[in-house]
């Protein structure tokens, strides 16, 4: 066995070992990997191990971004996007030569954000420093009847939702390019609500550079009188649709939008032959987000963050810095300084 990095002649190679794994996510994609260096002007660091036959076995991706702290290392960045090993990982040669080549890298911190499909993050590092919920709803594209289906997952209070929307004559569209306006300007207006981080325009202007739509993503919407009040940005890799950007206007929260726009969502899935609907992660502690997800027919799985603190100057920098100079990428958990440093 031995380690190659990815350059664009293994690209055909890495797809093809990726569509060859049950577990793969969206995240482990070139086209997520072209995208994140676009987005966040940072470098890919993607590891694989192949064989004696030139077959690659396992992959780690990693991006680095660089800046007057030191390298940053994430597997993956941007909003805890999973990352860590995929292939072989059971097998020790494989980790060791992994281990070997992290030990050879140059940075200030390093993090992996497991996949909640195949948490294998301990094989790196058994020192867990912030530990997330995720929720998968199974998909079974075999079934007769989708809609039966989704009845059989689905909480009573959620039919309910669903079938307040109908009568209110909410009707949902794909609109995929036609929506990026309003999915950014909704999704801004919501985040300032609840004062959380805005994803950039930037995201939403190179989503179709990098992505094709009704293959790779799909923008739902949720229209009353012609007029959209609620969107779902969902993409699609592999074996598993990702949750990835929902909206709604704020007036119009009880008319229940996104509950129409998720039986559709759900439904049109299973017809696309996806078996994972993943809803990402959620803190512990949001047990709101949490219950929202379950009603959904949505299983618990956790995973994990790691991650290996070097500089320790990084703990004495304000977040706003970091955030300035390293944006998108997590350095450490904000909410343990001490035990970081103490490591």
């Amino acid at each position: 066995m031995k380690i190659e990095i990815l350059t664009p002649e293994y690209y055909s190679e890495y797809e093809s070992f990726l569509q060859s794994q049950p577990d793969s996510l969206l995240y482990h994609s070139i086209k997520y990997k072209n995208f994140l260096e676009d987005l966040l002007n940072c470098q890919s660091h993607y590891v694989l191990i192949k064989n004696s036959d030139h077959t690659i076995i396992a992959a780690l991706p990693l991006m680095i971004k660089q800046g007057s702290l030191g390298p940053i290392i994430n597997s993956l960045p941007y909003y805890g996007s999973n990352g860590g090993m995929i292939g072989d990982i059971n097998n020790p040669n494989v980790i060791k030569l992994f281990k070997d080549h992290l030990k050879s890298l140059d940075y200030a911190s390093m993090t992996f954000v497991s996949s909640p499909i195949l948490d294998n993050i301990a094989h790196i590092s058994p020192e867990v420093t912030d530990q997330r919920v995720s929720q998968i709803t199974p998909l079974k594209p075999s079934v007769d009847d989708f809609d039966v289906y989704i009845e059989s997952l689905i909480e009573s209070s959620t039919r309910r939702n669903i079938n307040k929307a109908k009568r209110l004559g909410i009707e949902v569209k794909v609109r995929n390019y036609d929506a990026l306006d309003f999915l950014e300007k909704i999704h801004n207006e919501n985040m300032q609500v609840v004062g959380g981080k805005a994803k950039t325009h930037n995201f939403f202007q190179k989503i179709p550079h990098h992505f094709i739509a009704d293959q790779d993503f799909k923008i739902y919407t949720a229209e009353l009188n012609n007029q959209p009040i609620a969107a779902l940005l969902v993409f699609f890799y592999n074996k598993t649709a990702e949750y990835f950007t929902p909206v709604t206007k704020h007036e119009f929260r009880e008319s229940q939008p996104m509950a129409a726009i998720l039986a559709y969502a759900l439904k049109d899935a299973m017809i696309m032959g996806y078996t994972n609907w993943n809803w990402g992660g959620t803190w512990i502690t949001q047990t709101g987000v949490y219950q929202f997800k379950k009603k959904w027919g949505a299983q618990e799985r956790s995973y994990n963050y790691v991650t290996i603190l070097k500089n320790l100057d990084i703990l004495t920098t304000s977040r706003e810095s970091l955030s300035k100079e390293y944006d998108g990428f997590y350095m450490y958990n904000f909410n343990e300084v001490a035990k970081h440093a103490k490591n």
